[in-house]
């Protein structure tokens, strides 16, 4: 749609209907070509919402996760991320174990741009 990702398109229409206040104002895709009182089409406003809503796979792997730290590697200086659980410390080598790599390459990124 306009030079959109339809998947992403989809995504974002999908948790649209399921808003309790879009699911009423939502009753077409034609609506993400209209543009909003301050000019700027309900796609692009949607588009970035729904990016800043998505969390990696890997937050859901953590049981008990307060949140995540940043510390150097001892031994090589390199940022690692850890994460504060209800019952102590996790480190990088442990979570890691916890998913696939994929899942902790993202997970790590996304660390590491929020913090």
């Amino acid at each position: 749609m306009d030079g959109y990702d339809l998947r992403e398109v989809y995504n974002v229409s999908k948790n649209l209907r399921n808003d309790e206040f879009w699911q009423n104002n939502f009753l077409s895709i034609l609506k993400l070509r209209n543009t909003d009182k301050n000019g700027i089409k309900y796609i692009d406003r949607f588009m970035v919402q729904h990016k800043a809503k998505q969390k990696p796979v890997g937050f859901t792997k953590i049981k008990n996760l307060k949140e995540f730290f940043i510390y150097k590697n001892p031994s090589n200086g390199k940022k690692e991320i850890g994460a504060k659980t209800k019952n102590g410390d996790i480190h990088e080598f442990q979570i890691r174990g916890l998913m696939m790599t994929n899942e902790f390459q993202e997970l790590k990124k996304y660390v590491l741009n929020e913090l």
